[in-house]
């Protein structure tokens, strides 16, 4: 959330005093975000303020995410060397999983859990004595499951956790790491749930067994809050160290702490899934406890679930007919794209005889009687290239050529086919003079809709002169594919092509099927 839209919310805090405000679980309950106000107001003025905060905070919900990632959503920060061998389980058991060099590398507030082998708070002596602390701060909202071995000696002191005060880091108050330990003695943690003690027994003892000396962690102060809450060892060994453990975290998640020699760290990472599951259901949507076996459920969880059982059936049995229907109509889409595009889209970006043809079949289209000239004349002088006719208007023909230019149209057509006209004069002798079309794919490179005018003004005018058009192809394009063939509507629309001087764009093709719907 940006600073400026918690400001807002903040601002709004202060006039909702009169709410009595719930519990995080019970606005969950209610379906409400975490942290709102109760909705039983005692004012209009706290009442509009908390229906404000609500569609603030209801702006940022998961629900509004579009792409939100499936749960647990986990951050592998190790080398591709550790994945491969430390880590290799880890893919099989996240709902959305990744592994990066740093976490400067992504943005954490994504991210539900952190698996590292790297240390991430350290303290160095400087020349002069001083010490220096270097500290990648985890957002408390990550759970953290954290492996560790011995260092070198010469990397400094490494800590699992500062309680900083003033941007300090206090040897006496961290949970440190400590290595070269002597002694093999090992004491058992009561209270351990069982799965742990399992764990306990059979991995970290015998791992521990097979060292010369011992690491582990190091409590160095009784006041780690609020970096550290509620610190559960799990094994303790020889000089006050302990060889694994826990703790919680102060935004509700938790951290746990295993040493990467303790076999079947997959095993661990299972038994705190569970933990976790129990304290954010939301984050852990899919580990099965006793807590949630439906076994356990009530008679009332037992229909809810039925429900849930059945809506997710229907769902899938939905999504499964949609996926079929989808690909049908995406590899029709397919074909339908390709015959448009070696046909009637010669219109929008064709030239020669791709357009030639495409034209002749849209005027067809809108009910036009449309000879090709070309089957008639010799090669060697051909001259027009479409006489066209109406059935609706004996007596009508134009004089029409198609020309595709991937500049402005040229001036010099007009002048070409006004010859074509003389010429046809002269040999059919026609009881009146024909129109004179010139059918134009103009600057064809461009979006149809910023293609502008066909000619000038002058050029314009000698069309009106001669009854003749100037008809843009994206225009044409438009009426053939929006006309239904047959149609009174086409109809109408030859009687305006045939009735129309100057130049027809496809503005103007747009403007006259408003005018006819």
């Amino acid at each position: 959330m940006r600073h400026d839209e918690r400001q807002r919310i903040k601002k709004h805090d202060g006039c909702c005093r009169g709410f009595g405000r719930p519990t995080d679980d019970q606005n969950l309950a209610l379906g409400r975000p975490a942290g709102l106000p109760s909705y039983v107001a005692y004012s209009s003025k706290a009442a509009r303020c908390a229906r404000n905060k609500i569609r603030l905070m209801a702006e940022y919900l998961p629900s509004n995410v579009l792409n939100d990632r499936d749960r647990p959503r986990v951050l592998l920060v190790a080398t591709p060397a550790a994945e491969e061998s430390t880590f290799a389980w880890l893919s099989e058991r996240c709902g959305t999983y990744r592994r990066v060099n740093a976490l400067l590398e992504v943005d954490p507030s994504e991210w539900d859990v952190l698996v590292t082998d790297q240390a991430y708070a350290t303290i160095r002596t400087t020349d002069w004595g001083l010490d220096a602390s270097f500290w990648d701060r985890v957002p408390d909202h990550l759970f953290i499951f954290r492996t560790f071995r011995p260092g070198n000696g010469r990397a400094g002191s490494r800590f699992f956790e500062f309680n900083i005060e003033d941007g300090m880091a206090d040897r006496n108050r961290a949970l440190r790491r400590v290595d070269s330990v002597p002694g093999h003695q090992l004491r058992r943690i009561q209270a351990l749930p069982e799965a742990i003690q399992d764990l306990v027994k059979s991995t970290l003892v015998p791992s521990a067994e097979a060292r010369s000396q011992q690491f582990g962690i190091q409590v160095d102060g009784e006041h780690l809050a609020p970096a550290v809450l509620n610190f559960r060892p799990f094994l303790a060994g020889p000089g006050d160290i302990y060889l694994a453990g826990s703790y919680e975290r102060p935004g509700g998640a938790a951290v746990w702490l295993l040493p990467d020699d303790a076999k079947s760290l997959e095993n661990w990472f299972d038994v705190a899934l569970v933990e976790w599951h129990l304290k954010d259901r939301r984050k852990f949507p899919s580990v099965q406890t006793w807590q949630s076996n439906p076994d356990w459920d009530t008679r009332e969880e037992r229909l809810a679930r039925e429900e849930l059982g059945k809506l997710d059936a229907a769902h899938a049995e939905a999504l499964s007919r949609y996926e079929t229907q989808r690909s049908v109509a995406a590899t029709t889409l397919e074909a339908e794209h390709a015959i448009a595009s070696s046909g009637p889209k010669h219109l929008l970006n064709g030239q020669d005889d791709d357009l030639q043809d495409a034209a002749r079949i849209a005027l067809e289209q809108l009910g036009f009687k449309v000879e090709d000239m070309d089957l008639v004349w010799d090669p060697r002088e051909r001259r027009e290239d479409f006489r066209i006719r109406d059935t609706d208007a004996p007596g009508w023909v134009a004089i029409a050529d198609v020309t595709g230019v991937s500049k402005g149209a040229p001036g010099s057509k007009l002048a070409t086919i006004l010859g074509y006209i003389m010429k046809y004069l002269v040999a059919d002798k026609p009881e009146r003079e024909p129109s004179m079309w010139v059918i134009v794919n103009q600057l064809f490179h461009r979006d149809p809709l910023t293609r502008g005018d066909l000619y000038r003004a002058d050029d314009i005018q000698t069309l009106v002169t001669h009854d003749g058009i100037a008809l843009d192809t994206s225009a044409l394009y438009v009426l053939s594919q929006s006309i239904e063939p047959g149609s009174t509507r086409a109809s109408e629309c030859r009687a305006w092509l045939r009735s129309a001087r100057g130049q027809i764009t496809v503005a103007d093709a747009y403007k006259w099927m408003t005018s006819h719907p």
